[in-house]
């Protein structure tokens, strides 16, 4: 998957992401500082589901009438997702 990764929800995500195999533009680590407008064109027009804890970007989406999936989770999901790494059962 092409994962475009906000900038609050933060490297160790985006680093996990890809130990998963997925593509991922992190804005925090590539594109510091980007605009809200900036992240949701590029992931349209450049085909990235967007990964975010930014619960405004849903709602932004929505009302630009661009389709475009958008994962948001809380940063509690987040350190989850960070943390599963020492679960034996998550590769």
């Amino acid at each position: 998957m092409r994962l475009l990764v906000d900038e609050s929800t933060g490297p160790a995500v985006a680093k996990w992401l890809r130990k998963q195999g997925h593509e991922v533009f992190s804005v925090y680590d590539d594109a510091r500082g980007m605009s809200d407008d900036e992240i949701i064109q590029k992931a349209y027009e450049e085909d990235w589901i967007l990964v975010t804890n930014d619960k405004d970007f849903g709602e932004q989406v929505y009302l630009r009438r661009k389709r475009r999936p958008v994962c948001s989770f809380t940063e509690e999901d987040a350190q989850k997702l960070i943390d599963a790494k020492d679960d034996p059962g998550c590769s």
